[in-house]
């Protein structure tokens, strides 16, 4: 059976000594039997076991569902490596390095049809003569000689001197008349090789995967179909491009390998297989292609990206001086010709190469210079982007600002849109987080509304509510809570309730925290704290039931903050509810170590008693209180009081010492009051001792 393959290794399947090139084309017999490997692998003898470029060609689908025996040269450690470290030494990931490779690969890939009618022989003169005319630079003259003709030949030459001039729709027109009217024509597979090609192009210069699947499936008809070994080999070459944007290098390379003679005669080829080098990390063979065409294109405007390429080698290899040169010789050569934009792209490389280096003033000065210079290349979005970038790690925020507004404006569209971004929140968050920790509320909100429009972070939008609110400004804090999507949020209710409440609206304030599950101590005592509020609000508007109700819910989740309790003890006393003011106090007692928070408790529940006039428990309350009380006014108060006590228990001579006291330590209203009463028991002592 092997042998029937050897012979047309094109229909090879991947159970064969030549396999399939073809990924994803498994038939129903292939199927079936890798269905049977599942079910049967552990116990499969060895020869029926597949290796690792033959498991690579199989369908995801297919891989995922199935259980392969791997050949020992290729343990399965080996086989995640392979297909997940492709990329290790590849310098040229960014897209500006992408841009430009597409943009000359395209280029390069227009050379071809001149190629084709430089080789094509004709046993028409017509032919022959409408050729010449065109290697001429006369392609349009030479079209319209052929022009009326309906023979598949001149069809076919018409349709590439057109693509050799840029004339893709009219040699699409010519080749898609070949392919419609002439299925069995001589015609046939090169007209559909070359719509390939077309679709390949454009696919590059729009940066459409749908062209380039489109092309990829021409290739493979054509291969498939076709027995002229110049055809499918051009099938191959166009085909490994294809597998190439597809971002499968190793099987790329695989389908390189195959038409290596090929390849080595179409510089166009040479070039893309140069690139997957570059992915497959085969720098050396790399090298040896890019320098190949590097000579043969020096004095052409492939020669910037050929330096490019040939200076990040350099660079890969460790010879960074050297490769720092080869970007200069591409700004020096940007005097000469701006069809790749070599000035965007030697800027770029050097300035990437300063940033390795640490030397970021010299980047962001080369690149200063970069902007102000006209260019309309896409990859000039790269350079502000790299910027903003430079900005934002020297610190440079207001200009990393102002720089990202800027990039929005000029490339809407642009693929370093969502770098941008992230980099201006990372700006921005910096700005409002550490502006928040100083509590410089003033500048979080300066920076909020500077930037309204670009701040999207819900952790972000949270820091400036509160910074809104924090300035006393509720109807801007709930505007920004109303904003985050995440509504559901806990965060986000806490800060609208406690917007609500500091608008006015109470209620609405009080219906959302009720809303709210917290799920810690945190979260409950932030709560607590806003009803808390709620009920200050609700005391300046004599609503004290509704104060005491936000009071207790405070308490429900786990306010024992000491001005909670004696806030509800003084309104209990106000409401004449004189025994849950004492409650409230005596909860200050138990709960708080502070010997002065505690004296306040104490002094409290003495007022209570004092004002039901149980004078032994209010002097007894008094007498705890006043040990620790150390604002000295308030001293003399309780102590005044408690000699007011003593009369009235009879007791004058605790009476007489508590006045004494005050008389002698307040020089104020309350000395003088201390001093009269006093004159007035000695003025009684004197009467009752006569």
């Amino acid at each position: 059976m092997n042998r029937v393959f050897l012979i047309n290794p094109k229909n090879a399947v991947a159970f064969f000594g030549k396999r399939n090139l073809w990924p994803n084309t498994a038939s129903k017999l292939t199927v079936q039997i890798l269905t049977y490997l599942k079910q049967y692998a552990p116990f499969c003898p060895a020869r029926f076991s597949l290796s690792l470029p033959q498991i690579l060609r199989l369908s995801r689908k297919i891989k995922t569902k199935c259980i392969f025996r791997v050949k020992s040269i290729f343990p399965l450690a080996f086989l995640i490596l392979a297909v997940s470290s492709l990329d290790a030494a590849d310098i040229g990931s960014s897209d500006w390095r992408d841009y430009y490779r597409k943009v000359s690969a395209a280029e390069m890939l227009k050379s071809v049809p001149k190629n084709i009618l430089i080789n094509h022989t004709s046993k028409s003169p017509d032919i022959t003569n409408a050729i010449q005319t065109a290697m001429q630079g006369k392609g349009h003259d030479a079209v319209m000689t052929l022009i009326g003709n309906i023979d598949e030949e001149v069809i076919f030459i018409g349709g590439l001197i057109y693509e050799s001039i840029g004339f893709y729709p009219e040699a699409s027109g010519s080749y898609e008349r070949l392919i419609q009217y002439y299925p069995k024509g001589n015609f046939y597979r090169k007209a559909l090789l070359r719509q390939s090609f077309i679709n390949l192009v454009k696919g590059l210069k729009m940066d459409s995967a749908a062209l380039i699947r489109e092309a990829s499936n021409g290739f493979y008809k054509v291969y498939k179909e076709s027995n002229d070994p110049l055809e499918w080999e051009d099938a191959l070459a166009g085909y490994s491009i294809t597998l190439y944007e597809s971002k499968d290098y190793q099987y790329a390379e695989e389908v390189f390998q195959k038409i290596e003679g090929h390849i080595l005669s179409v510089p166009a080829y040479q070039f893309c297989r140069a690139e997957n080098y570059m992915k497959t990390s085969k720098i050396s063979e790399a090298k040896g292609l890019f320098q190949k065409l590097y000579e043969q294109y020096a004095e052409t405007n492939f020669a910037p990206y050929l330096r490019l390429r040939l200076g990040d080698i350099e660079i890969i290899q460790g010879r960074e001086n050297s490769g720092e040169k080869f970007y200069k010789k591409i700004i020096e050569y940007a005097d000469k010709t701006i069809t790749h934009d070599p000035l965007v792209m030697g800027t770029l490389a050097v300035s990437e190469l300063d940033m390795k280096r640490k030397k970021n003033s010299d980047a962001i000065k080369a690149l200063k210079k970069l902007l102000e210079e006209p260019s309309a290349s896409p990859a000039k979005a790269a350079a502000v982007f790299y910027l903003i970038k430079l900005y934002n790690m020297e610190r440079f925020y207001g200009e990393a600002i102002s720089l990202s507004k800027r990039f929005f404006s000029m490339y809407p569209s642009s693929p370093w849109k969502g770098d941008v971004g992230k980099v201006l929140d990372g700006v921005i968050w910096t700005l409002v987080s550490g502006a928040y920790k100083k509590g410089d509320y003033h500048l979080t909100a300066k920076t909020y509304y500077e930037n309204k429009g670009l701040i999207k972070d819900k952790e972000m939008l949270l820091l400036i509510g509160q910074s809104l609110l924090m300035l006393a400004l509720p109807d801007e804090a709930v505007t920004v809570y109303k904003s985050i999507p995440d509504k559901k949020d806990a965060g986000v209710r806490r800060g609208l309730a406690k917007g609500f409440i500091m608008k006015g609206d109470i209620k609405k304030g009080e219906e959302i925290l009720n809303s709210i599950s917290p799920r810690s101590k945190e979260e409950k005592m932030e709560i607590a704290m806003i009803f808390m509020s709620a009920g200050d609000f609700h005391f300046r508007k004599g609503e004290y039931d509704e104060m005491l109700k936000a009071y207790y819910n405070a308490g429900k989740n786990g306010l024992n903050e000491q001005e909670f309790y004696l806030k509800s003890a003084q309104l209990y006393r106000f409401l004449d509810k004189k025994d849950d003011a004492i409650k409230s106090y005596q909860n200050i007692i138990n709960l708080t170590a502070g010997e002065y928070i505690k004296a306040k408790a104490f002094i409290g529940i003495g007022d209570v008693y004092f004002s039901m006039k149980r004078w032994g428990d209010a002097v007894k309350a008094y007498t705890n209180g006043v040990k620790s009380i150390e604002d000295k006014d308030e001293r003399m108060q309780v102590i005044y009081r408690m000699g007011e006590i003593y009369m009235s228990l009879g007791n004058n001579k605790e009476g007489v010492k508590a006045w004494e006291e005050v008389a002698k330590e307040d020089k104020g209203y309350l000395g003088r009051l201390a001093d009269e009463r006093l004159q007035v028991v000695k003025a009684w002592e004197a009467i009752n001792k006569i």
